[in-house]
């Protein structure tokens, strides 16, 4: 599974070493460079997932990130919605993922995957460059994973657990508050073949599973939400008009990566996380 508007965006990089940044992507032979924002980003927020997350449209030729979208929504320059997708991952390399990234510590396989390059859409130039990361500590996290599990025939208790496992780092890493993500909808919730049929189930039930969790994580007081996507924007319930939001059958057209952003936001607004 692979997958930012033109519209640039109202948070430019406020950094300490923006001058080490350049288009041109390292070789995995080199060390590429990490920017570390300064500390005038207090509230940093880490959205990481698969290629919903990255953006990925056009076969993977371009990327359109919801985060774009989701930092003008939020229009504070002490927030800072950093977008971590990587097309193709499951979520048991994403929790290890996660752990590097919360850490500080990322991987040069993580630096490279992580560059900006031209093809993303929606990124202002003086943005594109080398991965950034924050100075401060990771306050909020925004999750969305799963698809690529489905793919690969891993049963729902053990794409659960990893999804799961993810929340718990986060607490353990002293992350405020989680934004948890259902498996988004695809244009495959309306086929009905008897090939389907089973990934069809056993995503129910990953979601399912992951609900149960959060139900029980708030009644013991904990900041976490669920934006449940099958029922938000479904490609087999929705309107005409917004079956156009997809790409293909997986991926969103930008259009539909700054919904997920508009949805994302609605959620976050009702908590007063990012707004207050």
């Amino acid at each position: 599974m692979g997958s930012r508007s033109s519209t640039p965006s109202k948070h430019k990089s406020n950094t300490a070493t923006q001058q080490q940044m350049s288009v041109a992507k390292p070789s995995a032979e080199e060390k590429p460079a990490i920017i570390i924002d300064n500390d005038k980003i207090s509230y940093p927020i880490i959205a990481l997932g698969d290629s919903i997350t990255k953006g990925y449209y056009a076969r993977g030729t371009n990327f359109h990130p919801y985060s774009v979208k989701l930092n003008q929504l939020i229009s504070k320059a002490s927030t800072r919605v950093y977008e971590f997708g990587l097309s193709g991952e499951t979520t048991e390399k994403m929790k290890e993922r996660l752990k590097r990234l919360i850490d500080k510590k990322p991987s040069i396989d993580d630096q490279l995957a992580h560059f900006i390059g031209d093809n993303y859409d929606n990124i202002p130039e003086n943005d594109r460059g080398p991965m950034h990361l924050p100075i401060n500590e990771f306050r909020g996290a925004i999750i969305i994973g799963g698809t690529n599990d489905l793919a690969y025939g891993f049963s729902s208790e053990k794409i659960a657990n990893n999804i799961i496992g993810m929340y718990e780092y986060c607490f353990s890493r002293n992350v405020d508050w989680i934004v948890a993500c259902s498996i988004p909808s695809s244009k495959y919730d309306a086929d009905d073949s008897p090939s389907l049929v089973k990934v069809l189930e056993k995503k129910a039930k990953v979601n399912e599973l992951v609900k149960e969790y959060i139900r029980a994580e708030q009644e013991s007081g904990r900041k976490i939400i669920h934006v449940d996507f099958m029922n938000e924007l479904n490609y087999s319930t929705c309107s005409e008009e917004d079956k156009n939001l997809w790409d293909d059958s997986l991926h969103y057209t930008p259009a539909g990566s700054d919904r997920i952003a508009d949805i994302l936001f609605q959620h976050l607004e009702k908590t007063g996380w990012v707004t207050n």
